[in-house]
């Protein structure tokens, strides 16, 4: 019989998953909704056409951010973050 060999290591993401589902959840959509985007006076509402229209389209972007990231994380993972869904229905 031989002895195991070394495991292969595995490499681990810097910041942990619950973070990860912090900043896609509720960090980005609350950067996109952001009127003074970094204290420039333009928020991305402007840069998708200002007036109403850039307000609305900030909004569908803000709320298909974390719904896209649930739905990654869903076919990458195969489960459900308790986090990212609670993000998830606080925009929607």
């Amino acid at each position: 019989m031989t002895a195991p060999g070394p495991q292969p290591t595995t490499a681990r993401s810097a910041l942990p998953r619950t973070l990860w589902d912090l900043v896609f959840t509720l960090l980005i959509p609350i950067l996109i909704l952001s009127p003074n985007l970094l204290g420039d006076g333009v928020g991305v509402a402007d840069l998708l056409g200002g007036g109403t229209a850039g307000n609305v389209r900030a909004y569908l972007l803000a709320a298909l951010i974390p719904v896209g990231y649930v739905g990654w994380d869903l076919a990458v993972n195969r489960n459900l973050s308790p986090v990212a869904l609670l993000g998830e229905q606080a925009l929607c």
